[in-house]
């Protein structure tokens, strides 16, 4: 199973957040979480997986500046198709960590089922993902919901040389567009000019992930 994560990571969310006072249960699960990843490090047979990013873009307004924090780890659960997985996110004033599991239906599928919490007075949030890939083909399809709302983004890429991927990204509350990635060493970095539909008004979606894989 190989994601191509952008910002998550590429997987990030954004918009209005309400403010809350869960950050201290934050760190607490986030600190757990990763004790549960690394608590099958003996067992696992494959190779463990850990993606750290950082995306930013102009606000809806098309002039405030923001960024985001994203990380995941996934860990195999011995010889099992099952694996463990943490994803996090961060930015001003709102965070979210949700610890899961998931499965690899075939060498180009896998699902995963999260539940975690977020900065926010409801705290709970869950996290549902499919990935499809192979043959150069990626495709990543998140699903969220909890306190603060629901969630989704999408992205498609097809590999077109050994250093750049091209696609199409989707992303609530930012915008759909073509994005580009570039690949250098461990590094992705990464580009998409993305229209809101709401409003029509466009943004530019740009980040870096590096792999520590």
């Amino acid at each position: 199973m190989i994601y191509s994560l952008v910002g998550v990571s590429s997987l990030t969310i954004s918009g209005p957040r309400a403010k809350g006072d869960a950050m201290k249960t934050i760190v607490l699960l986030a600190l757990a979480a990763i004790v549960f990843v690394l608590g099958v490090a003996a067992s696992a047979t494959a190779q463990s997986t850990t993606i750290a990013g950082e995306q930013f873009w102009f606000g809806q307004d098309g002039k405030t500046f923001q960024d985001e924090v994203n990380f995941l780890g996934m860990k195999p659960i011995g010889s099992t198709k099952w694996f463990l997985s943490v994803w996090g996110q961060w930015d001003e004033g709102w965070g979210q960590i949700t610890p899961g599991v998931g499965y690899n239906m075939t060498s180009w599928s896998s699902v995963t089922f999260q539940f975690g919490v977020e900065k926010h007075p409801g705290v709970w949030r869950t996290n549902g993902t499919l990935w499809v890939g192979g043959r150069g083909y990626n495709s990543l399809l998140i699903l969220e919901t909890g306190a603060s709302g629901y969630w989704y983004k999408y992205l498609g890429t097809k590999k077109v040389s050994s250093r750049l991927d091209l696609g199409a990204i989707s992303q609530r509350f930012v915008g759909t567009g073509p994005v580009i990635q570039v690949h250098l060493s461990k590094f992705v970095v990464w580009s998409a000019p993305v229209t809101l539909k709401t409003d029509g008004s466009v943004s530019n979606l740009s980040g870096v992930t590096y792999s520590f894989y």
